[in-house]
């Protein structure tokens, strides 16, 4: 079974790297600015690759990364930025709600398919710097268990 599903899991991915690269159209978004990683830290606490400030409709991505990269990272962050504006804001919804759990891991995968759609290489980029780097793997972990 275990190898039927990463089988699978090849084949989509081989079949998403042969899809053609869309142009640098998400890179020239007035909404998305480039950062060092100091100043990603520090603005944000945290080692992101992108950050989305719905409440001013910026996203800042780290400017070191490799093209696809910074285009998967500026639609996944895009993606956060245009579906802040249809919903109610995210702080109102946590005084009535509490923080939306599974609806936040939902609303992740949503944004990382439509980074994936615009750069399935700079998501395969993503992945391997995620899994290959010990401070960012701590924060996703604490964030996934809060």
């Amino acid at each position: 079974m275990l190898t039927v599903m990463v089988l699978i899991g090849c084949v989509f991915m081989t079949t998403l790297l042969f899809l053609k690269e869309s142009d640098m159209s998400v890179l020239n978004d007035k909404r998305v600015s480039e950062i060092t990683k100091n100043d990603m830290q520090e603005m944000f606490l945290g080692p992101y690759f992108g950050y989305a400030v719905t409440n001013t409709q910026k996203a800042y991505i780290l400017h070191d990364l490799p093209q696809a990269a910074k285009r998967f990272v500026a639609a996944h962050e895009l993606y956060h930025l245009d579906f802040a504006k249809r919903v109610v804001p995210l702080e109102e919804r946590y005084k009535k709600f509490g923080p939306p759990v599974n609806n936040m891991f939902l609303h992740e995968v949503s944004a990382s398919w439509a980074g994936i759609k615009e750069s399935p290489v700079g998501f395969l980029i993503v992945v391997y710097k995620t899994v290959t780097s010990l401070d960012r793997l701590k924060l996703y972990f604490k964030l996934a268990w809060r």
